[in-house]
């Protein structure tokens, strides 16, 4: 079995696992018995929208979709692309994921991440467009969240738009789609680990 097989057991059987422990602990709670506890940090998200854990800083993935050059809304979000990486190949797509993250420490600053990528059932792997923050207001850029903070804050372009998140921007060829699930890898800033959400492509 080659080590990308083995990988992609070993979270087959963590997926397992957690639908087990999420079917044992709604039985207790339905019970009466279900304890009172600060929840752990979560590593694995089957589907968008769940908030995982990386050093102390949750995340959530709002939405991701393949993006349309042609519509207006969509072509915001390639604002400010560099000249040298602005055409895509034939046979790709534009790929966005919006993200959200917030640092729930009432006293200490985290930072944010500022590695991503995508990586499909064939262990093929995809990074972001590395996008000015001054030329995208939408775009994902690592930042230092104070206590309590949210980026994209909720009065700013990217926090106050449909998404609710910041984009991350992806080249992706078509056929990657037809590998699902597609999984989305953010990183640590201090390379201390990280967290896999599959994404709903």
């Amino acid at each position: 079995m080659s080590d990308h097989a083995a990988k992609r057991l070993i979270r087959l059987r963590h997926r397992m696992f957690r639908r087990f422990l999420t079917a044992t602990v709604l039985v207790v709670a339905l019970a009466g018995v279900a304890g009172c506890g600060e929840e752990d940090d979560v590593k694995f998200g089957e589907t968008e929208g769940v908030y995982l854990t990386v050093a102390d800083v949750k995340y959530q993935v709002e939405i991701s979709r393949v993006l349309n050059p042609a519509d207006a809304e969509d072509r915001q979000y390639l604002y400010g692309i560099p000249a040298a990486q602005a055409q895509i190949p034939a046979n790709s797509d534009w790929f966005a994921v919006f993200v959200r993250a917030h640092n729930d420490s009432k006293t200490e600053s985290h930072r944010t991440a500022s590695s991503f990528r995508i990586e499909d059932t064939t262990g093929s792997e995809f990074t972001p467009l590395s996008v000015p923050a001054d030329a995208n207001p939408h775009a994902w850029h690592e930042t230092e969240l104070g206590p309590e903070a949210t980026f994209p804050e909720q009065n700013t372009t990217a926090g106050g738009s449909t998404t609710a998140g910041a984009v991350l921007l992806f080249k992706i060829p078509t056929d990657t789609f037809a590998r699902r699930p597609l999984e989305l890898h953010i990183e640590a800033p201090d390379g201390s680990g990280d967290a896999v959400v599959d994404l709903d492509v």
